[in-house]
């Protein structure tokens, strides 16, 4: 998984606005779901197809008639698997493609983005600067348990909290954690919190492609390889964007190796 640097840019997903972002998605393909709608979305479909010499009633090719096996030469087969039904009109389009489409998206999303993904999301916004309930003890049950956190703790480490920062002076969670670090023996539970928050994983396609990457490194041929060494190359792999010192990696190698011979090819 890819990881953030502690003190580099924020992530590109701001889990603050994720709430507000997934509800008013949701609305908004929810509002598509009506005939109003699709007569918009047909009307420019129909208006592109016209301008390009598309015809948007489906002409199906004339297959090649299959043989049917001589066991079946006796039997009477009236039908055919993977039929396609044809789109004809503009009913056919809304019944058969646009409706069950639009409640096919809806369904993946409430699925994916439940009312407890939701809680958590605004839980987790409790330790960003930018997000209106900073340090609010009202919305922390949810992530706290998540993380295995005190909550009885947490809540009193956020009431002294609010007394030494705001989110006016604190731009984001990252110079929160700065500003905490030093602080870190007496609030605990809240650089538990921060680093839950920062470690989060967005999705499962960052992991996936980790373990995609480890497995082109640590191949058939490779297969001796330690955890350390597949580790660093993984790292070095993944994390493309590390600026390295090739001069001091080559110093450091030399002065570790003083009796081994390099050949340089």
């Amino acid at each position: 998984m890819r990881n953030s640097s502690l003190f580099g840019k924020d992530p590109s997903l701001d889990y603050v606005r994720g709430e507000h972002l997934v509800k008013s998605i949701i609305e908004q393909i929810s509002e598509l779901r009506s005939e109003k709608a699709f007569s918009q979305i047909y009307e420019k479909a129909k208006q592109f197809s016209d301008r390009n010499g598309i015809d948007l009633i489906q002409q199906h090719s004339v297959r090649r008639a299959i043989k049917v096996p001589d066991r079946f030469k006796d039997c009477t087969i009236d039908s055919t698997l993977g039929h396609r039904q044809e789109l004809s009109s503009t009913i056919d389009y809304i019944d058969r493609l646009y409706f069950p489409l639009i409640d096919s998206i809806l369904v993946e999303l409430n699925d994916r983005f439940s009312s407890t993904t939701l809680s958590m999301i605004k839980s987790m916004s409790a330790v960003y600067p930018e997000s209106e309930n900073f340090l609010n003890v009202d919305v922390i049950d949810e992530f706290a348990l998540h993380i295995d956190a005190d909550r009885s703790n947490l809540k009193n480490e956020f009431q002294v909290l609010k007394s030494m920062f705001n989110s006016e002076n604190t731009s984001s969670i990252f110079e929160f954690l700065r500003r905490i670090i030093p602080l870190c023996t007496a609030f605990p539970q809240t650089m538990k919190m921060i680093k839950g928050a920062l470690t989060m994983p967005v999705s499962q396609v960052t992991c996936e492609r980790s373990f995609s990457k480890m497995k082109i490194i640590k191949n058939y041929l490779r297969n001796s390889m330690s955890d350390d060494r597949l580790s660093h190359l993984t790292l070095l792999s993944i994390e493309r964007d590390i600026v390295i010192d090739y001069e001091s990696v080559v110093d450091k190698f030399a002065r570790s190796h003083k009796n081994s011979r390099i050949l340089l090819c």
